[in-house]
């Protein structure tokens, strides 16, 4: 895949995961432990964009950068797909917990847990967003000397 391509498609991700991000936000700014319905819908639509994320990080970028004849993108690939597993498991664990308890009598700590892990989310792909970059970026052209 051109690497156009999945600079564009990995932005669209992130776009996506902000968004959403965004919208669990306001509903949780409200303040409203009524709103734990459309919490948990939320959640569950984002445990799909993410999972979906992940695959394509994993397929597209991730795969061909270890394959690539350049150790440093390996190596950084390799740092990548731990961050984001890492990440993954943290918000998973989160996911269970939080989908077995009822929100409306743990409301406060819910809620503290629901802007834990959403800030955690954006400062994982703050992280991300430079090193995919240096991932997707062309290598150095040799020079003549």
């Amino acid at each position: 895949m051109e690497t156009a391509h999945l600079r564009e498609r990995y932005a669209t991700f992130c776009s996506q995961c902000r968004d959403h991000m965004a919208h669990a936000s306001a509903v949780l700014d409200d303040n409203r432990p009524a709103e734990a319905t459309t919490l948990a819908m939320l959640r569950w639509q984002y445990v799909r964009l993410l999972t979906e994320f992940d695959a394509f990080k994993n397929r597209e970028i991730f795969a061909s950068a270890l394959w690539e004849e350049v150790p440093e993108k390996a190596a950084l690939a390799r740092e990548l797909q731990v961050a984001c597993t890492e990440m993954g498991h943290a918000f998973r664990a989160y996911v269970l917990k939080w989908s077995t308890v009822d929100k409306s009598v743990h409301w406060d700590e819910y809620h503290a847990a629901a802007n834990a892990i959403i800030k955690r989310l954006h400062g994982h792909f703050e992280r991300e967003g430079p090193l995919i970059e240096r991932l997707l970026a062309d290598p150095p052209k040799p020079t003549d000397n």
